[in-house]
């Protein structure tokens, strides 16, 4: 798609758009090139699609990915008796054990992709807390780290960590934040930690935010 912008003063452009324009700029009957709006009043008046029905990545899509982070329901997740993956009624921790000092122990499979609002492609979430309920010892550190992928851990893809020092053996916390991108739904998910000392465990909850789009 071919344009030609053109200053006509401050604050304000017009623009001749050749080729096809996106149905959802057209519904809003902004015509910017018999009258010239200014970058605030695009800004105020222009409705977003929202997540759903915005282009993917688009700037519309980003700001509503970012206000549905900022204010959003949050689920909590434990391990399941069942499967051992993800469920959202259980309040049982995930129990992972590190390897030899600063050695990631074996990975802990979280979900198997079908465990998160059904395992939904079309739907989104993201690490947004965790809550380290019990600690193997004291005055060590801790570093959890998160993979998804759909094969074999192997292949899978990284998506964030969390470093976490204790003082206090099997001390409640309080959760804290965990900062990733959004990966879909129907992806596997694994986790991992490694210590300062070695054949450290640590078990744990944790909270997602769910998005659609």
């Amino acid at each position: 798609m071919a344009k030609d912008l053109m200053s006509t003063g401050i604050g304000t452009v017009s623009a001749t758009v050749v080729g096809t324009v996106d149905a959802n700029i057209v519904s809003q009957t902004v015509n910017v090139t018999a009258d010239p709006v200014t970058v605030a009043e695009m800004a105020e008046n222009v409705l977003s699609p929202g997540l759903t029905a915005a282009t993917y990545n688009s700037l519309s899509y980003r700001v509503a990915e970012i206000e549905r982070h900022l204010h959003n329901s949050e689920y909590w997740y434990g391990k399941s008796a069942v499967t051992g993956y993800f469920e959202e009624a259980s309040m049982t921790p995930f129990s992972f054990t590190s390897g030899a000092i600063a050695t990631y122990g074996a990975e802990v499979l979280l979900s198997d992709g079908n465990q998160i609002n059904g395992g939904d492609a079309n739907t989104f979430y993201d690490f947004n807390d965790m809550v380290v309920v019990a600690l193997g010892g004291n005055n060590r550190s801790y570093e959890f780290q998160f993979w998804y992928g759909d094969g074999l851990f192997a292949d899978a893809t990284f998506l964030t960590e969390k470093m976490f020092h204790s003082n206090v053996a099997n001390s409640s916390e309080t959760a804290f934040n965990i900062m990733s991108r959004r990966i879909a739904c129907n992806k596997k998910l694994w986790g991992r930690i490694r210590s300062t000392v070695a054949a450290s465990t640590a078990t744990c909850l944790f909270g997602l935010h769910i998005y659609e789009g």
